[in-house]
């Protein structure tokens, strides 16, 4: 399963907390994505946070990559999709997003899952990137967001797996 989740792109968006980014960093680790974006770092964040999530992803083995805005995203990633992860907003359901993504990683193409790194919306500018996806009813941190995804993405993923040898699930 670690192979599929390289095509994964966790993406942190707009972050100012250190606090955060290393939270954002560790968790991703943690389900094995490889790749980590963070976009439109600011202050502490940018100063304290990056250098120090930078030395949690060598040790690791992961690689993080830092833009300066979202679409910036589709620019140089050759991504099929992305995803915008909120709560109290509309957007698509979360079980549709899951299963989409978890179909586009089994068949070798990138998705990236954004999560505003301040608890704020996504901008109008910034939703027209993506499809919005409504993890909770309620306000949640983007951390929290993020693990929901994640969560059900490897479920997903491992429900769906066929065994090699003899070919069934």
């Amino acid at each position: 399963m670690r192979e599929l989740f390289k095509g994964l792109l966790p993406v942190l968006h707009n972050v100012t907390s250190v606090h955060r980014v290393l939270e954002f960093v560790r968790l991703c680790i943690s389900f094995n994505c490889t790749t980590i974006i963070i976009t439109r770092p600011t202050g502490a964040a940018a100063q304290q946070g990056l250098p120090e999530a930078f030395k949690i992803a060598l040790k690791e083995g992961a690689n993080i990559i830092v833009l300066s805005e979202l679409r910036d995203i589709q620019e140089t990633m050759n991504i099929d999709k992305i995803y915008l992860l909120t709560s109290e907003e509309e957007g698509e359901d979360l079980e549709k997003a899951v299963s989409d993504t978890a179909g586009s990683l089994r068949n070798g193409r990138k998705v990236a899952v954004a999560a505003q790194g301040q608890d704020l919306p996504f901008l109008p500018r910034e939703r027209q990137l993506g499809t919005c996806v409504k993890i909770l009813n309620k306000k949640a941190p983007s951390t929290s967001l993020c693990t929901i995804f994640l969560w059900e993405l490897s479920r997903k993923l491992a429900q769906d797996r066929v065994d090699p040898i003899t070919q069934s699930r």
